[in-house]
């Protein structure tokens, strides 16, 4: 029995020896380590640790690359390459060799990889790997629109026409047409060789941004990452805003005010409105998306013991904000 336990111990400590040398450079041997980062395009950049993902090892042979060997990530990234041989020649000379990192990894239709060379005379430890969009699998653009101050925009619309001459805000004949998601990026991939006009539509707080980038020169093999900045040039917002008063000219805040779209609905009860809201503390009121032609609004608040009432007639042309200052309760 003593025998067993003694053989146990012994194979106990045999595997310990084994793993400590896996991890050190021991009688010569060398080892790398390190761990893989995948940057994903379409969010906020951020490197973020991946796992089950090849990485193949390379050694450089005179001008060639042979494959030597290959590792797949834990879960926390990490990745190792052990018995790479030793750093010393036959005369006790310290040799260095070259190697090649690659890897390949597929996300939402974007392949991504990385491609890094390091020279090692011994053992290197904490190489970083990042995946990036690979340049030589695939084509295509990734848009960042964001504001003045950098910060993400999504839902902006982005058409892209590989016609300049072409080109127009309502993507009428666009190659192809996106939206920004929440990080403000959005992708066009596999497209034809040439150039091409992007134009960027977004609208914020009731405001409308425009703006183009071209790319010139898409080759068949590279994705181009191009950064659109809002705002750019706006362009009013489309609407009516009423400014109510009184007949000495004070503001009145808290205002019914109810729009028509026909002469024979309108009234004076707001019965049967066409869109309904009340003015804030500055009087003010905004209604947008509204029909081409006349609207018929009416202007009801009640003072103490008076109803004070008013009404316009606005010839709407959807050009622009269309600012109506001419209305006095009485």
């Amino acid at each position: 029995m003593k025998k067993i336990h003694i053989l146990v111990l012994l194979m106990m400590l045999f595997s310990l020896a084994c793993n400590k040398n896996k991890r050190n450079d021991v009688a010569g041997d060398k080892y790398i380590s390190g761990r893989l980062f995948f940057v994903n395009a379409m969010n906020n950049g951020v490197p973020e640790p991946i796992g089950n993902v090849r990485i193949e090892l390379a050694v450089e042979d005179g001008s060639k690359w042979y494959t030597y060997t290959s590792d797949t990530t834990d879960a926390a990234g990490y990745f190792f390459f052990d018995y790479l041989g030793s750093s010393l020649s036959n005369n006790g000379i310290v040799q260095k060799k070259k190697y090649r990192l690659t890897a390949y990894y597929t996300s939402d239709t974007v392949v991504y990889s990385v491609d890094k060379e390091i020279e090692v005379s011994e053992t290197m430890t904490d190489v970083k790997l990042e995946l990036t969009p690979a340049q030589d699998k695939q084509n295509g653009i990734i848009y960042n629109v964001t504001d003045a101050d950098g910060g993400a925009i999504k839902d902006c619309r982005i058409c892209i026409f590989n016609n300049a001459s072409a080109a127009n805000a309502n993507c009428t004949g666009s190659f192809s047409s996106k939206q920004t998601n929440n990080y403000g990026k959005a992708k066009f991939m596999a497209l034809p060789t040439g150039s091409y006009l992007a134009f960027c539509r977004a609208e914020i707080n009731g405001v409308v941004y425009e703006k183009t980038d071209t790319l010139t020169g898409l080759a068949a093999l590279g994705v181009k990452v191009r950064t659109i900045a809002l705002p750019a040039k706006p362009t009013k917002a489309k609407g009516l805003q009423f400014v109510v008063r009184d007949t000495l000219g004070g503001i009145i805040k808290d205002c019914t005010v109810c729009l028509f779209t026909s002469s024979v609905l309108a009234n004076d009860s707001c019965n049967g409105h066409y869109a309904s809201k009340s003015t804030g503390a500055d009087g003010k009121v905004m209604f947008d998306a509204l029909p081409v032609g006349n609207i018929y609004s009416y202007f009801i608040i009640t003072a103490g013991s008076k109803t004070l009432k008013a009404n316009v007639v606005v010839s709407y042309a959807d050009t622009g904000m269309q600012i109506i200052d001419t209305v006095r309760v009485r």
